[in-house]
């Protein structure tokens, strides 16, 4: 898990992306630490909801903003000593759990959009519709990625087709 994540620069990754099929999440801390949690569960969260905006390598021509809880409370396993946590998280920390725990739970951070024709394409990718070049770019990057992500990034490319010529 760590090695993707390295290699694709994310914040965080669940364990079922790359075909793991363990409730195992690794996340960048803000201060820079990695950490792996190990059957992670919200046991409590904030009222306040704000604005995230987000992206995942499961979709990685697409960006949206989410509602997501400004803090929570996570309950789960420490991988690097087995210790059970109970810790509160905030801002960005909160976010990337929430997202990574969603995976766990089947959830992409695009069910969460409330406003589907805000979704954006990502300035990763620069997908131009009719553009082979980006077809291209978008097949080498596939072709990097684990397998269960690279089915994702491809649908993900011709959605976000669509949703650009819908809107154009």
């Amino acid at each position: 898990m760590q090695s993707v994540a390295r290699e694709f620069d994310a914040l965080g990754l669940a364990a079922p992306q790359i075909g793991i099929h363990q409730r195992i999440i690794l996340l960048t801390l803000q201060n820079g630490r990695e950490k792996v949690f190990v059957n992670p569960q919200i046991v409590g969260k904030s009222t306040k909801v704000v604005p995230s905006i987000e992206g995942c390598l499961s979709v990685p021509a697409l960006v949206a903003s989410v509602p997501r809880h400004e803090s929570i409370r996570l309950k789960a396993f420490d991988y690097s000593n087995g210790e059970e946590i109970l810790q509160d998280f905030q801002g960005d920390d909160s976010f990337c759990l929430q997202h990574e725990i969603d995976h766990l739970d089947g959830v992409l951070f695009l069910d969460r959009v409330e406003d589907k024709e805000a979704i954006g394409v990502s300035n990763f990718l620069r997908i131009r519709a009719g553009e082979r070049k980006i077809v291209d770019e978008l097949v080498q990057q596939s072709e990097k990625l684990p397998q269960t992500i690279a089915l994702t990034s491809v649908i993900s490319f011709f959605l976000a087709l669509s949703i650009s010529a819908a809107t154009n």
